[in-house]
C-alpha cells in the first residue's frame, strides 16, 4: 500500500511538472538571457543602436527596461570641408509592464499615439519579441532552433518575423498585435505562463 501511495504521488508531482508550462521567472529568463534578446541587441548593433534589455519580476507581474543609443553617419561641413560624423539620434530609456490576467496570461496592453511612438519608436521593436520570447521557452524550441538554423540561416528574429505576422494566442500561447485608432495605436503582447 505504501509503494502504492509513493508512485501516485510521483506521478502526480511528474504530471504537474509535464503540465506546468512556464512561469513568471522563466519569462525573465529568456528576456535577460535568452537567443532572442541577443539577436535582437546584435541586429540593432549593426543598425548603429547600442541596446541593453533588463526584466525584472515583482510577483505577477514583470518590467522590461530597455535603452537605446543609435548613432548615425552624416555628412556636415567642417572647415568648408565635407565630412562623414558619427552623431547620436537617439539615447532614450523606455519600459512595458506586463501583469497577470485571470487565466495565468502575462499581458502588457498600452494605447500610444502618434506623437508618443515618434518620441520612442523602439516601443514597438521590444515588444513585439513578446511572442518570440514565449516560443523560446516552449520544450519544443530545441527543435526549432534547429530548423530556424538549416531553413533560415540561423536568422532567429525574420524565421519568427514570418510566422508572427498576427496574434496566435489560442494555438501557440503567445501573441503580439498592433491595432491602429483614430488618435492611438494599441500595442498587445500576451504570453500564457504556469
Amino acid at each position: 500500500m505504501k509503494n502504492k501511495l509513493v508512485f501516485s504521488l510521483l506521478v502526480f508531482v511528474i504530471g504537474v511538472i509535464t503540465v506546468s508550462a512556464y512561469t513568471v521567472d522563466d519569462f525573465v529568463n529568456k528576456v535577460n538571457n535568452g537567443e532572442v534578446t541577443k539577436a535582437f541587441v546584435e541586429k540593432e548593433k549593426k543598425e548603429g543602436c547600442k541596446v541593453v534589455i533588463n526584466a525584472t519580476s515583482s510577483g505577477s507581474s514583470v518590467n522590461i527596461a530597455y535603452h537605446f543609443t543609435c548613432e548615425e553617419e552624416k555628412e556636415e561641413v567642417i572647415n568648408n570641408k565635407k565630412e562623414k560624423v558619427k552623431k547620436e539620434t537617439y539615447n532614450l530609456d523606455g519600459s512595458i509592464n506586463y501583469s497577470m490576467n485571470g487565466e495565468n496570461i502575462l499581458v502588457s496592453s498600452l494605447d500610444r499615439t502618434e506623437k508618443e511612438d515618434k518620441a520612442d519608436p523602439f516601443y514597438e521593436k521590444v515588444i513585439s519579441l513578446t511572442p518570440y520570447w514565449g516560443t523560446e521557452m516552449s520544450t519544443k524550441y530545441s527543435e526549432i532552433s534547429k530548423y530556424i538554423k538549416k531553413n533560415h540561416k540561423g536568422d532567429i528574429l525574420e524565421a519568427f518575423k514570418e510566422i508572427f505576422n498576427k496574434c496566435y494566442m489560442e494555438e501557440m500561447g503567445v501573441c503580439y498585435s498592433k491595432t491602429p485608432g483614430m488618435t492611438a495605436s494599441n500595442y498587445l503582447g500576451k504570453i500564457k505562463v504556469f
